[in-house]
């Protein structure tokens, strides 16, 4: 199923995770009905990274050791500028056109996607 029925987001940033993950449980419990959260089975991660990223996404957060792997691998991402760490050991990639928060498992705490989305 594509997003592409959705509105464009205009530049605004995304999470996408993979399963079960606290840091994604706290920013649902932190009220932040203005990013687009979606979870999703590793399978269909590529598809709903590129269609965020056509749709204007350009700040995506992304939970899950294998998600992460599978939408660098998405977006044909092969270089980037390492940024400004989030926490610790969770730095922002910057690519020419977007801003990538690879959140591998076991790493962050719980309030991470709540500082890495509030733009």
């Amino acid at each position: 199923m594509s997003l592409s029925s959705n509105p464009p987001l205009s530049g605004k940033a995304a999470v996408l995770a993979c399963g079960p993950s606290e840091q994604v449980t706290a920013m649902i419990n932190a009220g932040r009905p203005d990013v687009p959260l979606i979870r999703s089975t590793p399978e269909r991660v590529p598809e709903l990274a590129l269609d965020l990223v056509e749709r204007g996404c350009r700040r995506l957060v992304v939970a899950g050791t294998e998600a992460s792997h599978a939408v660098v691998s998405a977006l044909g991402i092969t270089s980037g500028t390492i940024g400004e760490l989030e926490d610790a050991g969770v730095p922002w990639i910057h690519t020419r056109d977007l801003a990538l928060l690879l959140v591998p498992d076991g790493f962050g705490e719980p309030e991470l996607f709540v500082d890495a989305t509030a733009t």
